[in-house]
């Protein structure tokens, strides 16, 4: 099934010279979305989606696909090593940095990432050290609530 990703969506924004913000990227990412499930393909969506910011866009895809929110948790802690450990694998930007200085100084908003606020089938996964539920069992929800077979958060066209 075909994974749509924000990161490498970013990635080629730059690459090809384009000033890659967090809104073009964000455009870039529901615009290929919406176009692939218009024309009846089934994917895994997978953003960082915040709650309060990506309801509407997703209410709108949910109009015209079934879908599943895979929601992956971790302790604030692993998700800031995370997001530091990633930090030095990309290119720099402001937002990023923002980004890292809010969570260095203790003041970044962790409650965007809660659970979405979607009338959709949710699984909630812890992801601190291995998957729990494991692999199998995210699966079996998707093939049981929605018609895809592995991902974050995941779409498929009806």
């Amino acid at each position: 099934m075909p994974l749509v990703s924000c990161d490498p969506l970013r990635v080629g924004l730059l690459e090809t010279g384009v000033a890659a913000s967090g809104r073009a990227v964000i455009d870039v990412f529901y615009g290929t979305v919406k176009y692939l499930l218009d024309r009846g393909v089934s994917l895994i969506a997978e953003l960082s989606f915040r709650r309060g910011l990506d309801e509407p866009q997703l209410q709108q895809l949910a109009n015209h696909c079934r879908m599943v929110n895979i929601h992956c948790q971790t302790t604030t802690e692993v998700a800031q090593q995370r997001f530091f450990a990633r930090r030095h694998s990309r290119r720099p930007t402001p937002r990023a940095d923002m980004v890292g200085a809010a969570m260095a100084g203790g003041t970044f908003d962790w409650s965007v990432f809660e659970p979405l606020d979607l009338p959709i089938p949710r699984l909630c996964v812890a992801t601190t050290a291995e998957y729990a539920p494991d692999l199998a069992e995210i699966v079996a929800f998707c093939h049981d609530e929605g018609d895809c077979t592995e991902g974050n958060d995941a779409v498929s066209a009806r």
